[in-house]
């Protein structure tokens, strides 16, 4: 496992123990349980390692690290997972999410890609002024 696989496993924890903290019947505890022990196993699978914003742009060259950030912003974009809060939270992504959101969005017309392409540089001159 990669340092940023161990250190959501740690967050996945933490926030499971601190959840815990407020629960009261054991009901909830076992539901608690459960969540958390499917986290670790899908934060823990090769399949969907959790990768950082570098790990992404190396692996699929057309989403550099500005891109990906400019599209959190504006919403857009595949999945993230964000651990930590304010501007030091870290995040990730999964594989998976990545290229489900490629096939979802493979298919348009590169005047429709240009349009939004278009309309992400204008929301974010509008945002920078």
């Amino acid at each position: 496992m990669t340092h940023h696989t161990n250190y959501v496993l740690k967050n996945i924890l933490v926030t499971a123990i601190l959840q815990a903290k407020l629960l009261s019947s054991a009901q909830e505890i076992d539901t608690l349980i459960t969540a958390t022990l499917e986290q670790f196993q899908r934060a823990s699978t090769a399949q969907d390692q959790l990768l950082t914003e570098q790990e992404v742009a190396s692996r699929w060259q057309f989403l550099d690290e500005r891109k990906l950030r400019n599209m959190r912003y504006l919403n857009k974009g595949p999945t993230y997972y964000k651990f930590g809060k304010g501007r030091n939270g870290r995040i990730y992504y999964k594989p998976s999410d990545i290229e489900a959101w490629i096939t979802e969005h493979e298919h348009l017309e590169p005047f429709l890609q240009q349009t939004i392409a278009d309309s992400i540089h204008q929301t974010l001159s509008k945002v920078r002024q």
